[in-house]
């Protein structure tokens, strides 16, 4: 079997290790621009070439677009799941980053699926036995950044790691937020009381708190995509932005725990 020389990496990646490494501790444009894919237009300029037809193909790919081959799982310093699929490997900021299309999203990964799952690999003559491991650990890593990205809490966890951020993912840092405590506390006691009105057959105060969390949720986007923003243009009082932003990822944790415990 030929194999390529320039490849950037054949050691696959522990799948399971959402750690990335995006060099930066702010989204810059000269980052931006480094880790951006080059398919989309972009002065991307690192490359890994596919082992059987030599084609240039982008890090994160999975599958050569030339010749469909498998490819080895990205390289663990490369490693970005917005990058390994069509609809969201052009989105090179936070902000986009955010507001994905998860539709989109999720027709990459059932068509990435189809290509690569195991059950339809390992009985094909066609491929080789390289191939073959490939496509478990590839599959297996296509369905934890599907289960990362479809989640918007996990979505914003996982963007504040790639771009080296894990600071503001500290349970601490939210506990001189008075006010978002209290908020907590409210709720958490409305649902005790609605818990047990439920439970004897009346839903509608039950139903109303769901009603004002997705609002809340969709709030909380909103004001991180604006954040985001602004830390991408480079603002001045980064101070008082590392803050909100904290309090807002903590605040979006808590919702979508709520969420969660809603639908049940």
């Amino acid at each position: 079997m030929r194999r390529a020389t320039r490849l950037v990496s054949t050691k696959p990646c522990r799948y399971y290790n959402r750690c990335c490494s995006v060099n930066n501790s702010n989204w810059n444009v000269s980052d931006r621009r480094r880790y951006s894919n080059s398919n989309n237009g972009s002065a991307a300029v690192e490359k890994r070439v596919c082992w059987s037809c030599n084609d240039a193909i982008g890090l994160n790919s999975l599958v050569c677009g030339a010749c469909t081959k498998i490819q080895p799982p990205p390289s663990a310093e490369h490693l970005n799941y917005f990058q390994m699929f069509a609809s969201t490997q052009h989105l090179n900021v936070p902000s986009k980053m955010l507001t994905l299309n998860s539709d989109d999203l999720k027709k990459n990964v059932f068509d990435l699926q189809k290509k690569l799952h195991p059950d339809l690999i390992a009985s094909n003559p066609k491929y080789t036995q390289d191939e073959k491991n490939y496509s478990q650990l590839n599959s297996a890593l296509v369905n934890e950044a599907w289960k990362i990205l479809r989640d918007e809490s996990e979505r914003v966890r996982y963007i504040l790691k790639l771009y080296k951020r894990v600071d503001l993912l500290e349970e601490g840092v939210m506990e001189t937020n008075g006010s978002l405590l209290q908020e907590m506390m409210d709720v958490r006691e409305r649902l005790d009381d609605e818990r047990v009105k439920k439970n004897h057959g009346d839903s509608s105060g039950w139903d109303e708190i769901k009603r004002e969390n997705d609002i809340k949720i969709r709030d909380c986007m909103e004001k991180l995509r604006n954040i985001f923003q602004e830390e991408e243009k480079s603002v001045s009082n980064k101070d008082k932005m590392v803050k909100e932003l904290s309090n807002l990822v903590h605040k979006l944790q808590y919702l979508e725990r709520i969420g969660k415990e809603l639908d049940q």
